[in-house]
């Protein structure tokens, strides 16, 4: 299984990206170098759920802090739900969360913000400060 965060252009200035699984590794990549990382023992996974967040832009004033020129804008990012009330927010299935038949639990999701990075943890409070910004489904 191969993991990997594909950009998706969804408006104006306006990029998400979500998780995206592949049973082999996809010709365009066969010369990649991959980063692996090895679990601290074997997963027999019992139970695997989606995680989802809303992101959504909000416009941000320049005091010549950004480069290049305006209108500029923050991403930002939510549980479904949590948006603030009049954003257009898009839902992004953003990762997994594995739960192997031990009770251990690995979560694997793109970043909330830097793009085309890959979160991959399985500490109770790397979690819990994922989950902080997702809705398992």
């Amino acid at each position: 299984m191969v993991l990997s965060v594909e950009e998706v252009s969804v408006g104006k200035r306006f990029d998400v990206f979500p998780l995206s699984v592949e049973s082999s590794v996809p010709d365009f990549l066969s010369n990649h170098v991959f980063e692996w990382t090895e679990l601290p023992m074997p997963l027999q996974v019992s139970r695997v759920r989606s995680l989802w967040r809303e992101e959504w832009l909000e416009p941000v004033a320049d005091h010549g802090q950004f480069l290049g020129s305006g209108p500029h804008f923050v991403q930002n990012v939510a549980r479904l739900g949590d948006a603030p009330a009049g954003v257009e927010a898009i839902a992004v299935e953003a990762g997994i969360e594995i739960q192997g038949s031990d009770g251990a639990h690995l979560v694997i999701c793109s970043s909330d913000n830097t793009p085309f990075k890959i979160n991959f943890v399985t500490g109770a409070r790397e979690i819990e400060d994922i989950q902080q910004f997702h809705t398992v489904q």
